[in-house]
């Protein structure tokens, strides 16, 4: 956030739509016209920076990034008069997997999906089958939960090894 001049007149606070509350109990001041950073670790949700003028002729820039330094949202000084709402969003985080498949010769016969347990639904909305004996890999970006890996055989024998790594290559599961 960074206040023009008159700082004096400024103020700001951090509504969590999803809770329905403000995240401090009272509207924040500037001590300067200095911009200030604050870093807060924020549950998934829906958020708005509310920033407010007393002289109502707007003041406050300011933005809101991302561990990433992906900008959520930003403003300007004179995207508002009095009171300025802007709002975000806090997705949760995203983890990549790779899941990596090798279906023997017999790869008509096999499929597979990944099963998200903290949703109780499949990744994908049909079983997905192999084109050929060929190994493939599937790096699929997951909310954090826990998943499994469903393979079938329809002639009952088995015959698909794999694996799940994360994407800094540790292996999480194989079989």
């Amino acid at each position: 956030l960074a206040p023009d001049y008159w700082y004096s007149e400024a103020s700001w606070n951090l509504f969590d739509s999803t809770a329905g509350a403000y995240y401090y109990t009272a509207p924040q001041t500037f001590s300067s016209s200095a911009a200030v950073a604050v870093t807060l670790n924020l549950l998934p949700g829906s958020y708005s920076v509310d920033v407010w003028d007393t002289y109502s002729d707007g003041g406050t820039a300011g933005s809101v990034v991302d561990a990433d330094e992906t900008e959520l949202v930003s403003w300007t000084s004179s995207s508002y008069s009095s009171f300025g709402q802007f709002g975000f969003l806090v997705t949760p985080p995203q983890f990549d997997v790779t899941i990596a498949l090798a279906p023997d010769y017999w790869y008509s016969e096999a499929s597979w999906n990944l099963y998200d347990s903290t949703a109780g639904a499949y990744y994908y909305t049909a079983a997905q089958t192999f084109s050929s004996s060929a190994a493939v890999a599937a790096t699929l970006p997951l909310a954090a939960g826990h998943y499994s890996v469903d393979v079938w055989d329809s002639y009952g024998d088995g015959g698909t090894s794999g694996s799940v790594a994360d994407a800094g290559g540790t292996e999480l599961v194989s079989w």
